[in-house]
């Protein structure tokens, strides 16, 4: 008996890892927040930019065209239009046609420490070829190159010996030899250019230049034109290089108002883009994504663009209200104005230094420049801004910062210079009346900082309707 008892015993020993795996994963409880990521999409039916269609003929133009030494595609757009995930969706329409192309990607980024970009880039080139393609005869070539670049070892002592450039042509020569022989067609997809310094992106287009012997490979560089040449002391010379350098280019766009049926329709669905997000949580951000829905409708759209005109922007302002626990705020029980709401958020996500100077002169019972001054004119109750927060606003240098401060603080634009005082439902809502009597900014400050609600016996929504009851 003492065989099974043995056998038994192994069995048990070698159960017990997986059964505790299980158990541990049985009682773990969920998340109790749930936050958007920034992965690029890979299939179509996450497509929330309709950029699916675009893709396709894209990705068909590519194939249709000649392949030739040179040919350099271009795809320019700001960060957040879905660059990467174009390209995904181009990939799977090129590896549908079969295994007649070989896509490979490379990420200039994750080498930015290395020395020679095009050694890593031949290398990893090569690396991508014999990985889908069999071809016996193309492993003397990718061999001696492996060779060269890596040295060789002589009684004990690596001597690194670097690849003359007329050897690298003629590896190059033999490479797409083979190709031509075994008739299959590279496509190089070169991602996050414009994450680089201008030193690093020259470093990249000499590298793909040194491959342009490969006559099977047809190149597509991923980058944003403006944020190449901002900020950079030649920065026309670095576009009208890159110009010259790109032979066909395809512009992204993010309209408007496939952000809005985003917000208002899109997300309501089984499938929506956010499926992290549980649909009851979504539902109850329901007004506040409404509101920014309303933004990008209206004539001041353009002002907010730079700041919400991207599904990465749009991410990030979800997250915050999440974080901000605005899902269990009931803003028909609060005197919360939405639209000074998103303006404060937006603030404080992108000028947290801006943000933290309303904070720390409007909280704690102070009124700071950002508070509309009260009056008394011939009897008339009226509101003006204080000379400071003109000096505030005359320092900033962004356009989008100040636009964002007069549609909170500025009387003019608000249109509240006269107000009657009998009007307590616009005197307790809008954030520029911070006095004695309606602390309206701090507690928009509160509840962004804090994660504070008012209670509804203080508020005059409430208490209004309660009278009306």
């Amino acid at each position: 008996m003492w065989a099974p008892t043995i056998l038994v015993a192994l069995v048990l020993a070698l159960m017990s890892p997986l059964c505790r795996t299980y158990l541990s994963r049985k009682k773990k409880s969920a998340s109790q927040f749930c936050f958007l990521g920034d992965d690029e999409i890979e299939i179509e039916e996450e497509d929330i930019l309709q950029n699916k269609g675009l893709a396709k003929d894209f990705a068909e133009t590519v194939l249709a065209s000649e392949a030739h030494a040179g040919l350099v595609f271009g795809i320019d757009g700001p960060w957040g239009t879905g660059k990467t995930s174009f390209i995904n969706l181009a990939e799977r329409h090129w590896k549908a046609v079969g295994d007649s192309v070989i896509v490979f990607r490379f990420e200039p980024l994750r080498y930015a420490a290395e020395p020679d970009l095009s050694e890593r880039f031949l290398r990893d080139l090569t690396a991508t070829i014999q990985r889908q393609v069999y071809a016996p005869e193309f492993r003397p070539a990718a061999s001696r190159y492996s060779r060269m670049v890596k040295g060789i070892s002589l009684f004990g002592f690596r001597l690194s010996i670097e690849p003359l450039s007329e050897t690298i042509d003629e590896l190059l020569e033999d490479v797409d030899s083979v190709l031509k022989s075994i008739r299959k067609r590279i496509i190089v997809v070169i991602d996050d250019l414009d994450r680089l310094d201008a030193k690093m992106v020259n470093n990249v287009l000499f590298a793909i230049r040194r491959t342009f012997k490969l006559s099977q490979a047809t190149y597509i560089l991923c980058y944003d034109t403006e944020n190449l040449v901002t900020g950079k002391d030649d920065g026309n010379n670095a576009r009208e290089f890159l110009e010259k350098f790109i032979m066909v280019k395809l512009s992204l766009f993010v309209d408007s108002s496939t952000l809005q049926n985003f917000l208002l329709k899109n997300w309501k669905n089984n499938n929506h883009p956010f499926p992290a997000i549980p649909s009851e949580t979504m539902l109850k951000l329901e007004s506040v994504l409404t509101t920014l829905a309303e933004i990008l409708k209206a004539d001041e759209a353009t002002h907010y663009l730079p700041l919400i005109g991207d599904i990465r922007k749009l991410k990030r302002f979800v997250n915050a209200a999440l974080m901000m626990q605005i899902e269990k705020t009931d803003f028909a029980k609060t005197d919360f104005n939405r639209l000074d709401l998103v303006n404060l958020m937006l603030l404080h996500l992108n000028y947290p230094g801006l943000f933290r100077r309303i904070y720390a002169g409007e909280t704690e019972g102070r009124k700071g420049v950002f508070s509309a001054k009260r009056s008394v004119d011939q009897g008339n109750v009226k509101f003006s801004n204080d000379e400071g927060f003109e000096k505030v606003v005359s320092e900033n240098n962004d356009s989008t910062s100040e636009f964002l401060l007069r549609q909170l603080f500025d009387v003019k634009v608000l249109g509240v210079e006269t107000v009657d005082l009998e009007n307590e439902a616009l005197l307790s809502s809008r954030a520029c009346f911070n006095g004695k009597q309606y602390r309206n900014l701090e507690k928009y400050l509160k509840l962004i900082v804090r994660f504070v609600t008012p209670e509804p016996q203080e508020t005059f929504k409430r208490t209004n309707m309660l009278s009306i009851g």
